[in-house]
């Protein structure tokens, strides 16, 4: 198997050694493919969790751990920054990948090895590991020119995670490696600049799980935060599409990113809070600001506190807020 390249599945992990991080070490020690490096990288843990990687029997593991906390998204840099393989899965300890992943994303490189990444369909699980909703990556196959795997996201018919997607770990590297001033969504970020510097290739079948649960990454962020980061996001595609296309992206990316950032004002079980959140991502998609989802609101927070809000935001519009 030595024709075979080299992959690092990389996993950043802190305190998970009751609970997800041995799953995730079962799926990758379960890959079909053999060329493989587990790179396990702990953030200074203060559970058992040196003692459960290491007792993980896999002739390519490595375990590295920090000297102190340095939080999670320089966990992730790290990461890359120790990855020997020439392509690279970022699998976060709290999520799994299926056995034929690597082996399937591999296979589909096959003469196409330069691309910026393979992404492949997904699952979303929940904290026991039932299954809640699957993705089939819908992805036109043409995508290996870029465009058309960004526009694929704005459609809704694919779904960019760490989980499901090899990274080529020399682009990831020319590309200044991931980017810090987006901690929530520099997966995001990193799949627009691959896929138009480098193409993609597409895998439609779901092969990894992505864990929803109350201490997944990035949850309890602010609002803010999430519109601050979502909103480059569309910039960078807007500002990096080609330029024919331009119109094309910004007809479907207005009601996106609309959609995205009122689905993350909604999590919270404040009823104020909530409406504030809304209030906020209104103010803050600008020029194309959409109104928020205020029949579903009503079921959570009554038509009352509803109809409020529809006046409120019929004065902003009056007063060209």
């Amino acid at each position: 198997m030595s024709s075979q390249p080299l992959v690092t599945i990389a996993i950043p992990t802190y305190n998970r050694a009751a609970e997800y991080l041995p799953a995730a070490l079962r799926s990758t020690g379960a890959q079909t493919y053999e060329a493989l490096e587990i790179l396990v990288v702990d953030n200074a843990s203060t559970d058992r969790t040196q003692e459960v990687a290491e007792g993980y029997d896999h002739p390519g593991l490595r375990y590295i751990r920090q000297s102190v906390n340095v939080g999670p998204f320089r966990n992730f840099q790290r990461c890359l920054a120790e990855a020997r393989g020439a392509y690279l899965l970022l699998l976060s300890d709290d999520d799994r990948i299926d056995p034929d992943f690597v082996e399937t994303c591999v296979a589909a490189l096959d003469g196409t090895p330069d691309v910026g990444y393979v992404r492949t369909g997904l699952r979303t699980i929940d904290k026991t590991g039932q299954t809640l909703k699957e993705w089939r990556n819908e992805t036109p196959p043409s995508a290996e020119h870029g465009s058309e795997a960004v526009l694929a996201w704005v459609k809704n018919q694919t779904y960019w995670a760490l989980c499901n997607t090899l990274y080529n770990t020399s682009h990831l590297r020319t590309l200044g490696g991931l980017p810090a001033e987006y901690p929530l969504t520099f997966d995001c970020h990193l799949s627009v600049q691959l896929a138009f510097a480098y193409g993609t290739v597409e895998v439609p079948g779901v092969k990894a799980s992505f864990r929803q649960h109350q201490q997944q990454f990035g949850k309890g962020a602010d609002v803010r935060k999430w519109a601050e980061e979502y909103l480059a996001l569309y910039d960078l595609i807007l500002g990096t599409a080609p330029r024919e296309r331009r119109d094309e992206f910004r007809a479907l990316g207005d009601a996106r990113f609309s959609s995205l950032l009122y689905d993350y004002a909604a999590r919270t079980s404040d009823p104020g809070q909530l409406l504030r959140n809304y209030a906020y991502v209104y103010r803050a998609l600008g020029p194309f600001r959409r109104r928020p989802p205020l029949r579903a609101t009503a079921k959570r927070v009554g038509e009352t506190t509803v109809q409020w809000v529809r006046r409120s935001f019929s004065s902003h519009r009056s007063a060209g807020v």
